[in-house]
């Protein structure tokens, strides 16, 4: 329906109709953050969060080649993670063979001091990244025991202290049992200190095998090249 209008005189018929577009108009404004005496909410470069980075592999390995410099080189970290204690393994220069480093406790408060206990590890030694033991079955499928990996990860992203640290996961089934065989010998009388030897040496395990795999990887593609080349 088309209401003709009287330029002259007021229509009634419109008023109405005015009369609400106004209203509405009005509410719309009053709700505006501006009008209220309220700033929107903007987000400015100093409050965007640059997280841990979850990459593939191969594609950690490549980073760490990458990362190092003329005076150092890139190095990795290995983490055998369980509920009370981290074991931690570090790569050489070369990043071909994996060292002992250290064990750190681990708790449901202390998550703020292990991410700077990290902080300083990444300043030190120049860790491009982390090699996280993760607990796989048979057929390939993440154990229960890997929520308490996943954890961790998430808790230390979490911090914002890690930013732009990158880890992978890395198969540590039969690690520590592999450990507790070759230390038996040792006949180490301390629980305690059994079970950060344990710890820091399955971190040498899970970091020694990632390491490998990534090395031999990567001679193979350097023969499959030459052999082109040729």
């Amino acid at each position: 329906m088309v209401v003709p209008i009287n330029l002259g005189r007021p229509n009634r018929a419109v008023q109405p109709l005015l009369f609400l577009v106004c209203k509405s108009t009005s509410r719309r404004r009053r709700r505006s953050p501006l009008l209220r005496g309220r700033r929107p909410k903007l987000i400015t470069g100093c409050q965007q969060r640059y997280t841990m980075r979850l990459l593939q592999a191969e594609d950690l390995f490549r980073k760490v080649l990458e990362g190092g410099s003329k005076k150092k080189a890139a190095r990795l970290l290995g983490l055998d993670v369980g509920s009370k204690y981290v074991g931690l393994a570090v790569s050489d220069e070369q990043n071909r063979i994996a060292l002992p480093l250290s064990v750190l406790c681990r708790t449901k408060t202390n998550i703020n001091l292990m991410a700077d206990d990290f902080k300083t590890l990444v300043s030190k030694y120049s860790l491009a990244g982390f090699v996280v033991g993760y607990p796989f079955n048979l057929h390939g499928q993440p154990c229960k025991n890997a929520v308490q990996v996943r954890l961790l990860a998430g808790e230390l992203s979490k911090t914002g202290k890690l930013d732009d640290m990158s880890y992978t996961y890395w198969d540590e089934n039969f690690t520590s049992k592999c450990v507790e065989a070759l230390l038996h010998p040792l006949n180490l009388n301390n629980p305690n200190e059994a079970k950060t030897m344990v710890d820091k040496f399955a971190a040498v395990c899970i970091l020694q095998g990632y390491l490998d795999n990534m090395n031999r990887k990567l001679r193979s593609v350097d023969k499959s090249e030459e052999s082109n080349g040729t």
